[in-house]
């Protein structure tokens, strides 16, 4: 089940957000809108943290309705991605599903997700540079130039 409520002006700390992923907590798309670029950021920063949490999240299955194979959660390391690709983008069904593919087409290899957190930190410090909103209208790619894709 999703949760979808949100306080508008609640402020969240790093263990808020490393909640969002967490198995034990439901999925909690809500009030993204509301949250300033600071917010934003800093929320981003909090997720980057959880490289190495191969644990099970909260985030499993297709995110879109035409996607026939079945997926079960994804771990903690790889949601933290997912959603931080959700806070870029503002749509959670930016990807067919919360699993990275790399150059040996594994669903989040050790290699993939090594390389996938590389590339998102090398892009967070260039969407810090210029602003989010900026980095929004370049369409930059957290992704790009590293081998690895979203399923």
């Amino acid at each position: 089940m999703i949760n979808q409520s949100f306080a508008q002006n609640e402020k969240l700390t790093c263990d808020d957000w490393h909640n969002r992923v967490d198995s034990n907590t439901p999925l909690n798309l809500g009030g993204i809108s509301n949250k300033s670029e600071d917010e934003i950021n800093y929320g981003i920063g909090c997720l980057l943290q959880l490289e190495g949490k191969k644990e099970d999240s909260n985030v499993e299955g297709a995110t879109r309705g035409e996607v026939s194979q079945l997926f079960g959660a994804t771990s903690k390391e790889v949601a933290a991605l997912y959603y931080i690709s959700y806070l870029f983008y503002q749509k959670w069904d930016h990807a067919d599903a919360p699993f990275l593919v790399g150059k040996d087409e594994k669903l989040n290899s050790n290699k993939t997700v090594c390389n996938a957190y590389k590339s998102y930190r090398k892009w967070f410090k260039k969407v810090k540079e210029i602003g989010l909103e900026e980095a929004r209208k370049q369409k930059l790619n957290p992704l790009d130039g590293s081998d690895v894709s979203w399923y």
